[in-house]
């Protein structure tokens, strides 16, 4: 009984000793885990393991066996038993729910560690693209840095061959020139050696035939004086026998004597009546040297209304008995005033006619204005609608004459009270002549003015002067005594821009008529659509401040524009063009006249704050 119960004890001793081997055994497995995970998660590695014993090298575990021993020695009871077989038991369970969570802790460190993993791929293979990526970089920057400095290089190496070309040229051009020197003076020496020898050669040769030479001289010379003498001698015979003659018949004396006094009275009645007939007609016809433009006689028959065509011999002829008339209807035809201005241009045309028909005094008229406003044009216009001749001279003309100004002057108003019908005299730029007279107008220029105020101090029928300049107040006093009316021509506005523009290109598009007969006519110009009266008015806009003259050589800008492009059609883009240069040449036009008055204003200003020293003239006393 009693070996019984010992060997059940043993048995359940043997269990629980057992079951705490095991448990044991979990513990260190759980021990080994918790090292690895330390050591995966960077702490210090785990110790070497123990040697193994006696029996586990053989195979076999006795813990189990000795725990077992222990327990009959320590002679538990029952319940102590089962209390440390319940105790392994609970032991047991942890150690299974203790490595349940050491396996899955093992996982997870084993998932962390390939994710840790495959982001440290990812950043090396990051950096290893990122290091590529620079080393390209730096390859191109180097070939970079490379070509250029090779470029500069060869820039060096071009240009000092460059250098050593030009000085190697200049050496060239200076040995060229040195040998042009030296054959010029070879050459030089040589045509000096050959003129020296063929003057002694020449000597040579004339001291040898200098008596044959004599010798032909003297025979000459006996020839011609022979000959000579007979001459004489045969005349002075014939001349006796004649005037023997003569005196012998007395008839025959007295026809020579009259046909000789009649033949000297013949040549100088017929010098006298040429001289005579020369100056009537040098006074009807011929134009004096201060006229530029006429429409009298001979002359180049410019038309008031601005055809510039030349008269046939016949009608020239025909002119010598009344000069050419032109319809004085077309006073402002082809040409555009403002209302005020034209309304009282045509009272001045009226006055002037009416003058001439009741053959009153003319009024002398000054128009003043800006260039290219349309003086000139009304000035022939006045006249043709006045059945008037007209002569058109300049201010600058005047001076260049010098002592011979007077009397041309007065040869002028001659010549232009011959005409029939009266003479409206156009005087333009006439600042450059009847300026104020001052210290620095020269003699000559004081007695041609002086000469020409004593024309005009009186008003008569039979010349009308017109004054034109656009500094009238530069003028003499007393060319302003003898101006009647004052007419000022302004630069058109808007609306007069606008009519000159649409009058330039509707005679643009008409059949052009050529000035000689057999001269080429011009081809039709064509204007496009987009070039409609909304772009005429816009270009009128843009030209403000443009004087007639100016918008004219705008629509011949256009003319010549068309001309250049192969079809003969002005196109809106070439309408544009053209417009955009015109206003820019303009403005630098103004650019300059404003420069121009300025520098004067400044010069005026100085003269003024540093005027000349003025020279006191004693009065010279005779002493006693």
């Amino acid at each position: 009984m009693a070996a019984r119960l010992l060997t059940r004890r043993g048995a359940a001793c043997a269990a629980t000793l057992a079951t705490a081997a095991t448990a044991r055994r979990f513990a260190r497995a759980d021990d080994d885990a918790s090292a690895s995970a330390k050591a995966g998660d960077g702490a210090a590695p785990p110790a070497p393991p123990k040697k193994p014993s006696l029996y586990r090298d053989g195979g076999f575990d006795p813990t189990a066996i000795e725990n077992v021993a222990e327990l009959c020695r320590q002679n538990l009871s029952k319940s102590d038993l089962q209390y440390q077989k319940q105790k392994a038991l609970d032991e047991q369970k942890e150690l299974v729910q203790k490595r349940k969570e050491i396996e899955n802790a093992t996982r997870q460190l084993a998932n962390q560690t390939g994710s840790q993993a495959r982001q440290e791929t990812e950043e090396t293979r990051r950096l290893r693209d990122q290091a590529m990526r620079a080393q390209e970089d730096y390859k191109a920057n180097l070939k970079a840095a490379t070509d250029e400095a090779a470029r500069k290089v060869e820039e060096a190496m071009k240009a000092g061959e460059r250098e050593i070309m030009a000085k190697h040229e200049a050496k060239l051009e200076q040995i060229r020139r040195k040998t042009a020197e030296l054959e010029a003076e070879l050459r030089e020496k040589t045509d000096g050696e050959y003129q020296a020898a063929r003057a002694v050669e020449d000597a040579r040769a004339e001291r040898e035939n200098q008596d044959l030479a004599l010798e032909r001289i003297r025979e000459k010379a006996a020839v011609h004086r022979d000959t000579a003498l007979e001459a004489v001698k045969m005349v002075t015979e014939n001349l006796g026998e004649g005037f023997k003659a003569l005196v012998d018949d007395r008839e025959r004396a007295a026809t020579v004597v009259g046909a000789a006094t009649a033949l000297a009275a013949g040549v100088f009645f017929a010098r006298k009546f040429a001289r005579v007939v020369g100056n009537y007609v040098e006074a009807r016809l011929r134009k004096p040297a201060l006229v530029r433009e006429t429409s009298r006689g001979f002359a180049v028959a410019t038309s008031a209304v601005g055809s510039e065509t030349v008269g046939t011999f016949l009608s020239r002829i025909q002119n010598l008995a009344k000069p050419a008339t032109v319809d004085g209807e077309a006073l402002f035809n082809g040409a555009v005033f403002k209302p005020t201005l034209e309304k009282r241009l045509q009272r001045i045309a009226e006055e002037a006619a009416a003058a001439r028909k009741r053959d009153a005094p003319f009024r002398h008229c000054l128009f003043a204005g800006p260039p290219g406003t349309g003086k000139t044009l009304f000035a022939k216009k006045l006249a043709a609608h006045a059945n008037m001749d007209y002569a058109i001279m300049t201010g600058g003309d005047v001076a260049p004459l010098g002592r011979d100004a007077v009397t041309d002057m007065h040869k002028l108003f001659d010549w232009a009270k011959t005409s029939p019908r009266g003479l409206l005299l156009f005087l333009d730029e006439a600042d450059a002549f009847v300026r104020k007279r001052g210290k620095d107008m020269s003699e000559d220029a004081r007695n041609a003015l002086n000469a020409f105020l004593y024309r005009t101090g009186s008003p008569g029928s039979d010349v009308m002067v017109i004054f034109a300049s656009n500094l009238p107040q530069t003028f003499d006093r007393a060319i302003h005594d003898r101006v009647d009316e004052i007419v000022m021509f302004d630069n058109p506005e808007a609306p007069e821009r606008l009519a000159i523009l649409e009058q330039e290109l509707a005679a643009m598009v008409l059949p052009v008529t050529p000035a000689k007969p057999w001269a080429k006519v011009p081809p039709l110009i064509t204007v496009a659509d987009d070039v409609n009266a909304a772009a005429v008015s816009a270009a009128a806009d843009a030209c403000a401040g443009f004087s007639a003259r100016e918008l004219a050589k705008l629509a011949l800008a256009w003319r010549a524009a068309a001309f250049a492009s192969e079809d003969v059609t002005l196109t809106k883009a070439r309408f544009d063009e053209t417009l955009d240069i015109m206003l820019k040449q303009t403005v630098l036009k103004r650019r300059w006249h404003a420069r121009a008055l300025e520098k004067a204003r400044e010069r005026a200003e100085m003269e003024a704050a540093n005027p000349p020293p003025q020279i006191v003239r004693q009065p010279f006393e005779i002493g006693d």
